[in-house]
């Protein structure tokens, strides 16, 4: 009978044992469950993380496009002032008999170049970001859009400002070519002064 109840208790120690090792075994394995979830739980968490932030620069980047569009749109209407402004000096100077051929020349370029900023600025205002992976078209070079949210709209707008630049460098030769054949010289300017 005692070998028996040893026999016994040794029986009931390897079933423990036994259930202790499962219990573990069983353990681990949620244990790893549980990492492998949160892994994933934080990679989502990161991807989450990134899309936010792709939203918030493609929002910084429209803010910015929008302010260089709305000054690149003032300086074209200050541009179309003072074509209005030429084109009646024109007249006046022709009135008083002066030659003005050279100058209506000069006028034609620059409203060439006047039209071409405007087209310009109309281009860059309609590049649009979409939140696929589409390609957008800007003059004569494609750009995707991880090239677009990495480029600062300044860049963008290159083409657009540069025609800007260049109507405003015609009409500045206009006005000196009006100063000219007025006989006031080279000291004609865009830009009001006082005295």
């Amino acid at each position: 009978a005692r070998r028996d109840m040893r026999q016994d208790i040794r029986d009931i120690k390897q079933d423990t044992k036994q259930d202790i090792k499962d219990i573990r075994t069983d353990k681990r394995e949620e244990v790893k469950m549980l990492r492998a979830s949160s892994t994933d739980m934080f990679k989502r968490t990161t991807e989450i993380r990134k899309e936010i932030a792709k939203k918030m620069e493609r929002n910084k980047f429209e803010i910015r496009k929008n302010a260089l569009i709305r000054e690149l749109n003032i300086a074209i209407s200050n541009l179309g002032n003072i074509k209005i402004r030429i084109e009646s000096r024109i007249i006046k100077a022709e009135g008083d008999g002066r030659d003005m051929t050279d100058v209506k020349a000069l006028l034609i370029t620059a409203n060439e170049k006047l039209e071409k900023a405007k087209a310009d600025v109309a281009t860059l205002s309609d590049l649009n970001i979409s939140s696929d992976d589409s390609t957008s078209t800007n003059d004569t070079s494609t750009t995707t859009k991880t090239e677009i949210e990495l480029a600062k709209p300044r860049q963008l707008g290159d083409t657009a400002i540069k025609s800007v630049k260049e109507a405003k460098n015609a009409f500045q030769k206009v006005i000196n070519a009006i100063a000219r054949a007025m006989g006031i010289g080279d000291k004609a300017s865009t830009t009001p002064t006082s005295n």
